[in-house]
């Protein structure tokens, strides 16, 4: 198995704590079986924590551009453009 972030190949894809994307998505839509949020109905920062997390991987490639619904609320909208605008100012885009 080839991981994304390090572009290695892995012959167990737990050796670097993460697994493999399609258990890490699978887990995250476990999360959020019961609401929008982590914690049913209520956003807590529990959401912004494993948000900026999963948003941290898809900048990078680790997974495809997919609907994560943690990243849908407007105001992690608007922190996805803000980091994408300090990226471009680096070169990192």
């Amino acid at each position: 198995m080839l991981d994304k972030l390090s572009d290695t190949d892995r012959t167990n894809p737990m050796s670097a704590g993460h697994g493999r994307v399609t258990d890490v998505l699978a887990a995250v839509d476990h999360a959020l079986e019961n609401g929008p949020y982590l914690l049913g109905e209520t956003f807590s920062a529990a959401d912004v924590v494993f948000g900026s997390t999963l948003n941290f991987a898809l900048m990078f490639g680790v997974f495809d551009k997919t609907d994560l619904r943690l990243m849908s609320r407007p105001a992690a909208q608007k922190a996805a453009e803000l980091n994408l605008a300090y990226a471009k100012q680096f070169g990192w885009d």
